[in-house]
């Protein structure tokens, strides 16, 4: 969401973070093919 442009404060909210430091820690995270293809077969 963050590379699509989503508001870090948006993602904050969303994420129950009360710091805004730990959503930059998880903003960034770029999951591989690998585990974007496994989450994407959970949700099928």
């Amino acid at each position: 969401m963050s590379a699509a442009g989503t508001p870090m404060r948006t993602l904050q909210y969303w994420m129950g973070h009360a710091d805004s430091k730990t959503t930059q820690i998880y903003a960034h995270y770029q999951p591989s093919d690998q585990e974007a293809d496994a989450v994407d077969r959970a949700f099928e």
